[in-house]
């Protein structure tokens, strides 16, 4: 992978999860690009990403990714499975991960 096309998609990852939280993406379309975007850095070139990235900025990532694993969009299914959580929560979730690490800095 070439480096600025590695540097296209992180930068391009961050932006979807900005957007996301400012509500300038609809969940669909969020969840669509981040899966793509964090499978072909973190799944098909983990290496690559892992040597280009500091551990932090993975971390964070992955993080992120495991709160999208537990969103839900079926109210019925929530109510069956409180582990489970909505767009808000989602939304109210990355928020947080992402001011912890802006207060760590």
């Amino acid at each position: 992978m070439e480096k600025i096309n590695f540097v296209k998609k992180v930068d391009l990852l961050q932006k979807t999860v900005k957007d996301f939280i400012g509500k300038k993406l609809k969940t669909n379309s969020f969840l669509q690009k981040y899966e793509e975007l964090y499978s072909y850095l973190f799944l098909e070139n983990e290496n690559y990403t892992l040597n280009h990235i500091s551990e932090d900025e993975a971390g964070i990532f992955d993080e992120i990714h495991a709160e999208i694993n537990l969103f839900e969009p079926n109210i019925n299914y929530r109510k069956e499975h409180p582990s489970y959580i909505d767009e808000e929560q989602l939304r109210k979730n990355i928020r947080s991960i992402l001011q912890k690490v802006k207060n760590h800095k």
